[in-house]
């Protein structure tokens, strides 16, 4: 599924990405991130309802066998 744009409606502005604790933006595996019209990752509501840092809303394991 990778490069899919999967429409999903979301009418909360819950989950923000937060790795001021730990961890690094930079260095996640992103799963999935919230993008605009244009398929460009966003931060720019309404596109990114919680304002995630580059659009990410899920990350997963290396291996890919554990998503979050």
């Amino acid at each position: 599924m990778t490069g899919s744009r999967i429409p999903v409606a979301v009418a909360h502005g819950e989950g923000f990405a937060d790795f001021s604790q730990r961890g690094d933006t930079k260095t996640v595996h992103r799963a999935m991130r919230f993008v605009d019209n244009a398929g460009q990752a966003t931060e720019a509501y309404p596109f990114n309802p919680n304002g995630s840092p580059g659009g990410l809303t899920a990350v997963t394991t290396p291996d890919g066998r554990s998503l979050r």
